[in-house]
């Protein structure tokens, strides 16, 4: 649920500390990473932010926590020896295994970062949003995580196509209209 809702990275999810937890603003902040099981920096400074979550995943997240065992590192998420999760394993040993239990297509968690950001664009969320959420730089670069024909492109291509192609609507209606007429007297 956080990675569908938030767009975070793979590793970005694994670096999150109870710390960057703020539930009672409903706020998550994203202030480090984790490699091959070591902690390091965002990606990149962009990658260093702050957004706002749902009531729902606030909720949920306190139900998670109430469960949650304590770790040196004081990670959501970690080992049972307090280590950061390596979401690359956690990808092979849980996710996919999860996915062909379910019928659904093998991928990686990169593909919520993909969702969100259609997500964001079916939605009309400000590009200044956008570029937050995920940490891009660039709106050029979020573009490239949408994928789907949007309403406002789909009504963009009718009305240009009612315009356009006027004339061969046109031709349809002077054909008809050439037709002789036959009268059958009975």
């Amino acid at each position: 649920m956080i990675l569908a809702e938030t767009g975070i990275r793979g590793g970005e999810i694994c670096g999150l500390r109870i710390e960057d937890l703020d539930l009672e603003g409903a706020v998550v902040h994203v202030r480090q990473s984790v490699w091959r099981g070591q902690l390091q920096t965002v990606k990149s400074r962009r990658g260093n932010r702050r957004f706002a979550i749902s009531v729902e995943l606030t909720e949920h997240l306190r139900a998670f926590l109430r469960s949650w065992r304590l770790n040196a590192l004081g990670l959501l998420f970690a080992t049972g020896n307090g280590t950061p999760w390596d979401h690359s394993l956690v990808r092979k040993r849980k996710f996919h295994p999860i996915l062909k239990k379910l019928g659904i297509p093998q991928c990686g968690f990169h593909a919520f970062r993909h969702g969100n950001a259609t997500l964001l664009d079916q939605i009309g969320t400000p590009m200044a949003v956008r570029l937050n959420r995920l940490g891009h730089a660039e709106a050029q670069t979020t573009m490239g995580y949408t994928h789907v024909v949007t309403e406002d492109e789909r009504k963009t291509a009718d009305e240009l196509g009612k315009i356009l192609h006027v004339n061969a609507r046109n031709e349809e209606v002077e054909q008809f209209e050439r037709r002789p007429l036959t009268l059958r007297i009975q």
